[in-house]
């Protein structure tokens, strides 16, 4: 039973075999591609001659508009609101008045400060007047005793000569004791004065050091208040030209400290901002050219821009539910930009490289070896098959560069099938019209 039930699978494998074998001739017969039986065998196939073609490699990534000049108005301390000289959408040059502030309390606040450093002033004054008493007395008494003894010194000349009388001469020389008795009176005071004034700790030329600080202090506030009102003047003026965009703090009320009280854009200088993936960034660099379309841009527009900047930090995003890596980078506008308003979402094409004539092969003519290298099967002038490796250079959506290992004229291969190997004879099929 074993033994019959063996022949019965023999034949049943003989005839499958054998029906292959018969519908292989058949089709070699006819000029179709098939198994391979026996050698002489033609298969038709179809061809591609290599040309130079221009080609080049994109990565399209999602964009938005943004402005380059974006602008808020902060007021740099807390102020009310008086008017609002512009509203949303208003169209506004450099250096513009935006809006009136309510400055009354800076400007009490300054004059409250002028009043104290006045008195302080008026103050150090008179510390200064009632210390320089003593001190002018003693001027004086010195002053006195010098001319006296001039006078006495020419008074004994002229007695020598017997000019003048010794009364006379006693005279003189009575007022000369007299006016350095009054030197001695005055340095006695001046002396009791400093002592009195500093067992009292009160001198008087510590007062006016204390006067000078003081006046000093009043100095750096009335400075401080000053640079506030120049801040706040300033903040109220336009920065760039642009529009108007948002108003946020309403006329009348209060203004924090560092609040933007309204944006203002420049709407002509306008970028886009891409986020490129990880995998694709390599491929990216400044300088490079890009398509821009979407869905609010008419389709005959012409946008171009560049990719100027890139940002040396990657980062997180989530789409959905998935996490992946992704690289911002900014494209500066050099053609088209009427065409665009910030907010719009864009796709843009980066072609990240190019050739205007390169040796070019679709991809449909490759085959893969197990180490990932590519070949082709090459036709030659016998209509023979030459398996064929090939380098690739720049690669695009369909087709790919060859740096090595073709020709212009070449005939390829399309959509090789798996029986073709290198030496078979080929017939290439007419190409469909």
């Amino acid at each position: 039973m074993k033994k019959k039930k063996k022949i019965i699978i023999g034949l049943l494998i003989f005839s499958v075999v054998l029906i292959m074998i018969v519908l292989n001739m058949i089709k070699a017969n006819k000029g179709e591609g098939g198994f391979s039986v026996g050698k002489g065998k033609t298969y038709s196939v179809e061809a591609k001659t290599i040309e130079l073609l221009p080609i080049e490699s994109t990565v399209i990534v999602a964009g938005r508009v943004e402005e380059v000049n974006k602008e808020d108005i902060i007021l740099p301390s807390q102020v009310v609101i008086q008017e609002w000289l512009v509203e949303k959408g208003d169209v506004v040059k450099k250096g513009d008045t935006l809006l009136k502030i309510d400055l009354s309390t800076l400007k009490t606040e300054l004059a409250q400060l002028q009043l104290s450093k006045e008195g302080q002033v008026l103050q150090m004054e008179k510390i200064q007047v009632a210390s320089d008493i003593s001190m002018i007395n003693l001027q004086s008494a010195k002053a006195l005793y010098d001319n006296l003894l001039i006078t006495y010194t020419n008074n004994e000349a002229l007695y020598s000569e017997g000019i003048i009388s010794k009364s006379d001469l006693d005279a003189s020389s009575k007022q000369l004791a007299d006016a350095l008795n009054q030197v001695t009176i005055a340095e006695l005071n001046l002396a009791q004065g400093d002592t009195q004034a500093i067992e009292n700790g009160n001198t008087s030329g510590i007062d006016i050091a204390i006067q000078q600080k003081r006046i000093e202090e009043i100095n750096l506030n009335m400075n401080r208040v000053n640079e506030e009102i120049s801040k706040l003047n300033k903040a109220t003026t336009s920065p760039i030209d642009g529009i108007i965009t948002q108003i946020n703090v309403p006329a009348g009320t209060m203004a924090t400290a560092m609040q933007a009280a309204c944006t203002i854009v420049d709407s002509k200088e306008l970028k886009i901002v891409a986020n490129i993936r990880e995998y694709d960034i390599k491929k990216i660099a400044t300088g490079q050219k890009a398509m821009i379309t979407g869905d609010a841009i008419k389709e005959d527009a012409n946008i171009i821009a560049t990719i100027s900047y890139i940002d040396p930090i990657a980062r997180k995003t989530v789409e959905g539910a998935k996490e992946e890596t992704v690289i911002t980078v900014e494209l500066t506008i050099i053609e088209g930009a009427t065409y665009l308003k910030p907010g719009y979402t864009t796709d843009c094409e980066i072609t990240t490289e190019a050739k205007e004539q390169a040796i070019i092969a679709s991809y449909e003519m490759f085959k893969e070896d197990k180490d990932g290298s590519k070949y082709v099967f090459v036709i030659d002038e016998n209509n023979t098959l030459r398996r064929q490796p090939v380098t690739l250079g720049i690669i695009s959506d369909f087709n790919a560069e060859i740096v090595e290992g073709l020709k212009v004229g070449d005939k390829v291969v399309i959509n090789p099938s798996l029986i073709l190997k290198e030496g078979v004879k080929v017939e290439i099929m007419p190409e469909e019209e």
